[in-house]
């Protein structure tokens, strides 16, 4: 998890950022042409998994059953730790059979985890022991109703870093509130590490996978475990910083403050091809919909379409592959509920992604009826 190739030979070994920076000259950041100073020590890269259905039921409000996070090392953007607790739900302690297929966690898990409350601490506890954190986690907490909304006023050395806005703002919250748990105030400031993406390179849309992409990179190990999809993450915030890209709090329960697009600047391209949206390879296999959607803003990356009707592999699989599909734009669906004009526009969409889907599945149902 402490190395990673960007944007280089393919039979390249892989190696340590900080020895591709020059070893101990790497005081200041990953470098490569720009350098870096950090303003914070480490980076706690996180991803929840969370109870889900297919469909999900109106009101659906999601708990969380898997909380991991990966510590990073600013100055080299090496892996130093990671912790992985599993939750256990209050509301809906079984999980549903889609909910174990899609993230892997399996039932003995869930009921031999902790409470939320607990996991919470026992985060703490592990900050504590990087001598991130001082004193009792209760300490660290606001009274009930407020935010911690200034960034100014956050002055710990560490800062949290996810994969665009839901985890902490759409999952933690509102589970703390809704079960009246004392929240720590270091969770309500993160980097957005999506919107840093795209407002760096000038791009409009980029799932986990297309920013892996972007720097030559494929997914490793399991797809919706929070772990696994916390190291990846890392391994996107090291090569952009490689890039030049600095992190800084850019997102919170305060409000966003989402950077002006394409940062790196006329002068500032590391490759000699620009980092345009025409030539990034994250557009060489958009489909119609996604040539479509360009202009909305970024979407989950866990309920995100990408797996085209494969001609070439049993209809039994294809089928299967056609009911996830469906099952993923649901919970889209379910998730876009109320808002503004922007999420009115990605909601029909979304829908009309949805009826594509069910015609093709109830297409590839007659056929295996007529024959």
């Amino acid at each position: 998890g402490g190395s990673a190739v960007c944007r280089g030979d393919a039979n390249q070994p892989s190696r340590e950022l900080k020895e591709a920076a020059g070893g101990d000259e790497a005081a200041d950041g990953v470098k490569e042409g720009k350098s870096i100073r950090h303003k914070f020590k480490y980076y706690c890269v996180l991803d929840f998994e969370a109870t889900c259905e297919n469909p999900n039921p109106e009101g659906y409000e999601h708990e969380i059953i898997e909380f991991p996070v990966v510590l990073v090392q600013a100055d080299t953007m090496t892996v130093k730790d990671t912790i992985q607790i599993f939750v256990k739900p209050k509301d809906k302690p079984k999980l549903s059979e889609f909910c174990k297929r899609l993230t892997g966690i399996q039932q003995s898990q869930v009921d031999s985890g902790i409470s939320l409350s607990h996991a919470l601490r026992k985060i703490h506890v592990w900050l504590q022991g990087h001598g991130l954190v001082e004193g009792d986690y209760a300490k660290h907490c606001l009274k009930k109703g407020k935010i911690f909304s200034r960034r100014g006023d956050y002055k710990y050395p560490f800062v949290f870093v996810t994969d665009g806005p839901w985890d902490l703002d759409r999952f933690l919250g509102p589970e703390c509130q809704r079960k009246s748990i004392q929240k720590a105030k270091y969770y309500d400031m993160w980097v957005n590490l999506r919107y840093r993406f795209c407002g760096y390179y000038g791009i409009r849309r980029a799932s986990l996978e297309k920013q892996l992409s972007h720097y030559d990179l494929e997914f490793e190990g399991s797809p919706h475990s929070g772990l696994d999809d916390s190291k990846n993450i890392a391994r996107i915030a090291a090569c952009l910083v490689r890039d030049g890209c600095g992190l800084d709090v850019n997102d919170g329960i305060g409000g966003r403050n989402r950077p002006r697009r394409s940062l790196r600047g006329k002068n500032n391209s590391r490759r000699k091809q620009a980092p345009s949206q025409k030539n990034v390879d994250l557009t060489k296999s958009r489909t119609p919909e996604d040539k479509k959607n360009e202009n909305n803003d970024v979407e989950p990356r866990s309920i995100e379409t990408t797996s085209p009707l494969e001609t070439d592999r049993p209809q039994g699989a294809r089928q299967q592959e056609l009911e996830a599909e469906i099952g993923k734009l649901e919970f889209k669906l379910a998730m876009l509920k109320g808002g503004g004009k922007s999420r009115a526009k990605r909601r029909k969409d979304v829908y009309h992604r949805l009826k594509g889907v069910r015609a093709r599945l109830e297409q590839l149902s007659l056929s295996s009826s007529v024959d």
